[in-house]
């Protein structure tokens, strides 16, 4: 999982910047990411800047977020999309 979330911070990372972020308190996000889509966090890194980098998503809906939260507690959603579909484990079929 860990390479998932690093692809998607590095192809978000400039577009990021470029547009208006919605932001907000991370509880918010996590609770309503599950409400609505029943997405998960699948996946978090802690950057070295402090940054808190979090994959949601949901096998159930396809649905993905990307969620960072700074070191003040403030969260931003750095990209979402369709078509989920969660890491081979290499558990036999």
């Amino acid at each position: 999982m860990r390479s998932v979330l690093t692809a998607l911070l590095i192809l978000f990372a400039g577009s990021a910047t470029a547009q208006q972020l919605l932001c907000g308190p991370r509880d918010h996000f996590a609770q309503q990411l599950a409400d609505i889509y029943g997405e998960e966090q699948q996946d978090s890194h802690l950057r070295p800047d402090g940054v808190l980098a979090e994959l949601f998503a949901s096998e159930a809906t396809g649905t993905w977020t990307v969620l960072l939260t700074r070191p003040d507690g403030v969260s931003c959603v750095v990209g979402s999309g369709r078509g989920w579909e969660p890491e081979d484990k290499g558990e036999p079929a």
